[in-house]
């Protein structure tokens, strides 16, 4: 990626940072605390059809669970991904009609291209442990299931009701599995629904950096995943990818806002034909108690695209998303949550909308 690109996207991190630590120079009074049972950001990773392969930061508060426990979550989410070329696009704007995107139709159209439309199902199943007053170890197992879906319908609809535009969806079959990428001379094609099947582990390890209750928490987060998932799904990218992210997280008598400055070295994708390489990331999230048993969450995150080395300009932008989540607290130690996320600023790139599900428990 271009420095330039690379330079803005560290700024924006920095001032997020600088952000939470200048409010923390106003810190409340340690009795008036609030840590809500599973208190943090929404735990939803970026979900892009094409970055199902690769590392990608599940956002994390730094405050650490209570030595000796166990937790352990269940999460499913669904996003659909509509995402194309410009040219593409501009021919898909001109026709009358819905019609198929086949591959001569890809063909036709010169230089490089990319097309994915399709829905992306995942589960996630993740259990931590705080082994030390410090030190809390994570493993987590994702099965994953790639298909046409069901959510265009409503996503027209949705588009229209609010007067937006449909940015070609209206050219093309509803609920179709369609990946197609062309750079130089790598292709790659998909026109069917790709088998359900495991993802790639995860492990992760998070340090407490703070021996003492403090109103600002800091910890530092590792992780590693471990290529297991088929290549040929696009579920892996065949390599194993590291990354090591900054939490922190400040508490308010009724809120909490938790920050992120990460780093990924992502392993070479054959694939794709991309190299290894180095990616940043930064999160900000504001959790607001609506209850003693409720939270709701307003997130935004930001990320390097792991496809800034392909000649396609659209998939190789920063990604931005939002996303708003509610929490509610079940006999003490169960958390449900909702969450919805939207892509924002740049929409070829990222997952045009998420639904998450989740379901975590203390033990």
């Amino acid at each position: 990626m271009a420095c330039g690109n690379r330079c803005r996207l560290l700024s924006r991190a920095a001032r997020i940072t600088s952000l939470v630590l200048a409010v923390a120079a106003a810190p409340v009074a340690a009795e008036e605390w609030v840590v809500f049972q599973d208190t943090g950001p929404l735990r939803v990773r970026d979900q892009f059809l094409l970055n199902m392969g690769v590392l990608a930061f599940t956002p994390d508060t730094a405050e650490p669970l209570l030595p000796g426990v166990n937790r352990i979550e269940l999460k499913t989410t669904v996003t659909n991904t509509f995402a194309k070329s410009a040219d593409v696009e501009k021919i898909l704007e001109r026709r009358d009609g819905r019609a198929p995107v086949d591959l001569n139709f890809l063909r036709s159209i010169p230089g490089p291209v990319f097309y994915l439309d399709g829905e992306i199902y995942r589960t996630e199943l993740t259990l931590d442990r705080q082994v030390t007053p410090r030190v809390q170890l994570g493993m987590t197992l994702q099965w994953l299931n790639g298909q046409g879906g069901v959510l265009d319908g409503m996503i027209e609809e949705f588009h229209d009701t609010l007067g937006l535009g449909q940015d070609g969806r209206l050219g093309v079959p509803r609920d179709e599995y369609r990946v197609y990428l062309r750079d130089g001379g790598e292709e790659l094609y998909l026109d069917s629904d790709p088998d359900a099947g495991w993802g790639d582990m995860l492990l992760t390890a998070k340090v407490n950096l703070r021996t003492v209750p403090q109103p600002v928490s800091l910890s530092v987060e590792t992780s590693v995943k471990l290529p297991v998932a088929d290549e040929d799904s696009l579920y892996s990218s065949g390599s194993v990818d590291v990354g090591a992210q900054l939490l922190a997280t400040l508490l308010y008598p009724c809120s909490c806002l938790h920050g992120s400055i990460g780093v990924l070295y992502l392993g070479e994708w054959q694939k794709l034909g991309l190299p290894s390489q180095v990616l940043f990331s930064g999160m900000v999230a504001y959790e607001h108690r609506t209850s003693p048993s409720s939270a709701v969450v307003f997130q935004l995150t930001a990320s390097e695209s792991p496809f800034a080395e392909l000649s396609l300009p659209e998939l190789g932008q920063t990604s931005l998303q939002a996303s708003v989540g509610y929490k509610r607290q079940f006999s003490g130690k169960t958390v449900l949550f909702l969450a919805f996320t939207e892509n924002i600023a740049h929409f070829n790139n990222t997952a045009d909308i998420g639904f998450h599900l989740g379901l975590s428990r203390a033990f």
